[in-house]
């Protein structure tokens, strides 16, 4: 990796992983419900600027976070593997209308340049982790990894005000689309996944408390969300 000022890097890098997962939703699998028990190869190449003023609960800045990455050789454990390429990206940006109130927008992508048969490296949304491990979004609304497929775009908008020094009240509406491809036919709005969430949080020495209360009118889901401290 290489940085410049304290705030732009460009890297490369390889990644050896393994992953085995098991789920109750699919009851014809052998061994006890292991959906993949494989190690993975990568290698990838990633580019990051970050103006942001704070790590969290950012006032003003700019964002990007852009990568590429080519799964090149697997274990195998389901003798479904292909080689193939992937690509994901962050845009986020911070503004404040006065000294307390913040609008704060973030929008990413993700595409797999193939249509191959592993489910493993989608792009799964839902939850409200910061973790991002694998493929796995944020997206209120929803549970944890409720939604998958093989691309995803995303926006997130964030109007937070500060009521009292390390108080904070957040109004939150996200918006998403995953298909196998989501760039077909250049239609952006086709089957869009909606969320919204209002919360409190509070900005202690461990990191944010958080408790948020989040929908989706979709499917007329509620529900509540708490974090204690930093996502590591």
């Amino acid at each position: 990796q290489t940085t410049f000022n304290r705030k732009f890097a460009v890297g490369l890098k390889t990644e050896l992983k393994r992953i085995k997962a098991a789920t109750d939703n699919i009851t014809d699998l052998d061994d006890k419900n292991i959906s993949d028990n494989s190690n993975y190869f990568n290698v990838s190449g990633y580019l990051k600027l970050d103006t942001y003023d704070k790590s969290y609960f950012v006032t003003k800045g700019f964002y990007a976070d852009l990568a590429f990455k080519y799964y090149l050789w697997s274990s195998d454990f389901n003798n479904d593997f292909e080689m193939y390429p992937q690509a994901k990206g962050t845009l986020g940006f911070a503004t404040s209308f006065t000294d307390n109130l913040t609008l704060h927008t973030t929008n990413e992508a993700g595409f797999s340049f193939k249509q191959v048969a592993s489910s493993t490296f989608d792009f799964f949304l839902g939850g409200n982790n910061q973790n991002y491990i694998n493929n796995f979004v944020s997206l209120y609304g929803y549970e944890f990894a409720e939604l998958s497929g093989a691309s995803f775009l995303k926006s997130e908008f964030n109007l937070r005000y500060q009521f009292y020094p390390k108080h904070y009240f957040s109004v939150i509406a996200n918006y998403a689309r995953l298909e196998d491809n989501v760039f077909k036919d250049i239609d952006l709005f086709k089957n869009v996944k909606s969320g919204y969430a209002i919360g409190y949080s509070y900005n202690s020495f461990i990191g944010p408390i958080e408790l948020k209360y989040a929908w989706t009118p979709d499917i007329n889901k509620s529900v509540l969300l708490f974090n204690l401290g930093f996502w590591f």
